[in-house]
């Protein structure tokens, strides 16, 4: 993780998407398993936009090549609802408790993805969202970053509102608790 990182809310982010970029289709998801990741996105941001500026021609060429057109598209950001409290650690053995915070950042990361003629849009999203949960779920700690990752609430989808564009998105908060003296 660079220096420069100072806060813990950075450090998340920052851990989330280092996560996420081991996410590749083909890649065994715990070492040694044979449960094999089935996406790879082609970009992680933790400033996602729209949905529709992934799907614009990245340069002038023929035939257009759009982002998503690469792979599907992982957005990483900061949600409203993360809380900041202030806790008595007891060390075991220790003399005195030590005055200390919890804190919990709700972050939500957003798949974008499109589908092909030969693979629908929903297929997709449905393997990438899968993809996402079970890289989480291999390392809920971050590398000790963290002492707990959860998801919170259910997954919201477009609902297939992009599907005629043969596009599909989705969006997943998560609750990451951290402790820090």
């Amino acid at each position: 993780m660079p220096a420069e990182l100072t806060s813990l809310g950075e450090k998340h982010l920052v851990a989330l998407a280092d996560r996420l970029s081991i996410i590749r289709e083909g890649e065994p998801i715990v070492s040694g398993a044979s449960k094999v990741y089935r996406t790879s996105p082609s970009l992680i941001t933790l400033s996602p936009l729209a949905i529709g500026v992934y799907n614009q021609p990245l340069q002038a060429v023929s035939p257009p090549v759009t982002q998503l057109d690469l792979g599907p598209v992982l957005g990483i950001s900061r949600s409203s609802g993360s809380s900041l409290l202030r806790v008595t650690l007891r060390p075991r053995g220790g003399p005195d408790p030590l005055k200390a915070y919890e804190r919990q950042d709700r972050i939500t990361i957003v798949g974008y993805v499109k589908g092909t003629d030969a693979l629908p849009a929903w297929r997709v999203l449905e393997r990438l969202y899968e993809d996402v949960v079970e890289c989480m779920l291999a390392e809920p700690t971050l590398g000790d970053l963290v002492q707990k990752l959860e998801t919170s609430e259910d997954r919201l989808t477009d609902r297939g509102q992009f599907e005629p564009a043969n596009m599909a998105q989705f969006e997943q908060d998560l609750i990451i608790t951290a402790r820090a003296a």
